[in-house]
């Protein structure tokens, strides 16, 4: 957690001359976001900065008509300075970076409370040349592995990330057969669907061979699964697959 309780200020040192611009939403990142600078300082942000800075660079700009403009040498920085306020509703701050002209700047993104700094801070590697790009602390975070759940699997993902999800790639089984047997006197009939023991698979149904339906799903407990379908009026196509 980037922002901690009776937050005072955030700041941005660099580690590295050169400038370097702060896009058009600089803010902390909550179920409702605290917009820190949005062409210009907002909720009682002031500048406390101890390098060159200017609020109303107009070039380059990430999305609105200024930019945060930071010209500083080895440890300035540009310091955001707020009365201090209960933070823990914030998770973390976010904000749009480009690396000027000639890009390379390494910086130090530290919050402090009570003029004091909250944390090691973040080190962000070194930024490309005239890109923008989005930050929220710089950090990538590994979030608890999940599970498909009948061939669908659902997550919350932090506010304003980027998430990408990692699938296991697989080996699929040998493709099932059916055997069907007689119709009965009960306007029934025997199918086994032969597949591989463990895995999920699905009964389609066709009258026209385009349009299938599922009827059942089903994980075999061995490598047979036996269902009794009614035969009724119309013809019926059947089909199995494989139900990852």
């Amino acid at each position: 957690m980037l922002i901690a309780r009776g937050l005072t200020g955030l700041r941005i040192r660099g580690l590295v001359s050169g400038l370097l611009v702060l896009g058009v939403f600089l803010g902390l990142t909550a179920r409702g976001d605290q917009p820190i600078y949005t062409d210009s300082l907002q909720n009682n942000w002031v500048d406390w900065s101890w390098a060159t800075v200017s609020f109303a660079n107009s070039s380059p700009t990430h999305s609105g008509s200024a930019s945060i403009g930071v010209s500083c040498t080895n440890y300035q920085a540009l310091f955001l300075h707020h009365n201090a306020f209960d933070s823990t509703a914030y998770s973390n701050l976010t904000f749009w970076i480009n690396g000027g002209s000639s890009g390379g700047q390494v910086l130090l993104v530290q919050a402090t409370a009570n003029s004091t700094p909250s944390g090691a801070g973040f080190t962000m590697p070194a930024l490309s040349a005239n890109t923008w790009q989005l930050t929220s602390a710089n950090a990538i975070s590994r979030l608890a592995d999940i599970h498909f759940t009948g061939g669908v699997f659902t997550n919350t993902v932090p506010a304003q990330s980027i998430t990408l999800f990692v699938l296991p790639f697989g080996t699929p089984p040998p493709a099932p057969t059916l055997q069907s047997g007689s119709p009965s006197a009960t306007n029934t009939f025997d199918l086994w669907l032969q597949g591989t023991t463990g895995q999920r698979y699905v009964l389609l149904s066709s009258t026209n061979l385009a349009d299938w339906t599922p009827i059942q799903t089903n994980t075999l407990a061995s490598s047979s699964w036996h269902l009794v379908l009614p035969t009724g009026g119309l013809r019926n196509f059947y089909r199995g697959q494989w139900a990852p």
